[in-house]
């Protein structure tokens, strides 16, 4: 009897500690919303004369246009300049800070795109953001068709060909990862329905070429407004890990996002429903 207490008190504790530390982060959130507080309806107004959809897009459009596809190792595009430079910055200014990522700092950290509890600021950019990635998707598979109708094909075989499917497909599992010192790599990715997947760099003014990633034997820099684009599963691509011992202001925040049917016509692929 008295071990089961022992193993109740040990399980309200933990119970204790767990809320405890929640409650202490949502109080740093809470500290860095009134710290820009002041500062959100200036950014906010700025953000309007940069963030121009139709121009972001067509500058959008023209890179893609002309990025090679490559082969090896697996199908895939790197898109040099994504985004106009004053666009960019704006991305960059627009990631909140740490304490909003959720996730162990040795496995990377995230937050969805757009957050649902950022700087006002954030959220409008990232809102934006997420508006041009599903243009930037279509311009994507376009680019991508051919290798991507086989690996559809290769990954779902009882299914018609890719361009059959009569599915919507677009942008799913948007997400800013964040890597500091201490980082060893991220678990594997179960997503089948991932089709595509991007990484966007969003290298600092003060970051180097240092612990960027590869697609397989691929090396690819940390470069600032650079995206490589892939054909087939997430876990292709691995973010180099940060020694503890690199400088605690070394961090690399990336944007990133899948490529795939949505829920609704994953549902609808998987029920074998005749496709029109």
């Amino acid at each position: 009897m008295k071990g089961q207490e022992a193993g109740s008190v040990r399980s309200e504790l933990s119970k204790l500690a767990s809320g405890t530390a929640t409650l202490g982060r949502r109080m740093e959130q809470l500290a860095a919303l009134r710290a820009d507080e002041a500062h959100e309806t200036a950014q906010i107004a700025r953000l309007e004369r940069v963030l121009d959809f139709d121009r972001v897009v067509a500058h959008v459009r023209d890179a893609v246009a002309r990025a090679e596809v490559a082969a090896d190792p697996v199908p895939h595009v790197v898109v040099a300049d994504l985004l106009p430079a004053d666009a960019y910055q704006k991305l960059v200014d627009a990631i909140p800070s740490a304490v909003f990522f959720d996730g162990r700092p040795e496995q990377g950290q995230e937050v969805r795109v757009p957050p649902r509890l950022a700087p006002m600021s954030s959220i409008v950019t990232w809102m934006f953001v997420d508006e041009v990635a599903r243009v930037l998707s279509d311009l994507l598979v376009a680019r991508l068709a051919e290798p991507l109708a086989a690996y559809a094909c290769a990954q779902f075989p009882s299914l018609p060909p890719f361009d059959d499917w009569g599915v919507d497909i677009t942008v799913t599992d948007s997400r800013l990862v964040r890597r500091a010192p201490g980082f060893a790599g991220r678990p594997p990715a179960d997503r089948p329905w991932q089709l595509v997947n991007s990484v966007v760099d969003l290298a600092r003014q003060q970051d180097t070429l240092e612990y960027g990633s590869k697609l397989r034997a691929k090396e690819i820099a940390f470069r600032a407004n650079s995206m490589v684009t892939w054909v087939g599963p997430p876990d292709v691509h691995v973010h180099a890990s940060i020694p503890d011992r690199a400088p605690a202001d070394v961090e690399r925040y990336t944007y990133e996002f899948g490529i795939g049917p949505t829920r609704g016509g994953r549902a609808r692929l998987q029920r074998c429903e005749p496709l029109v």
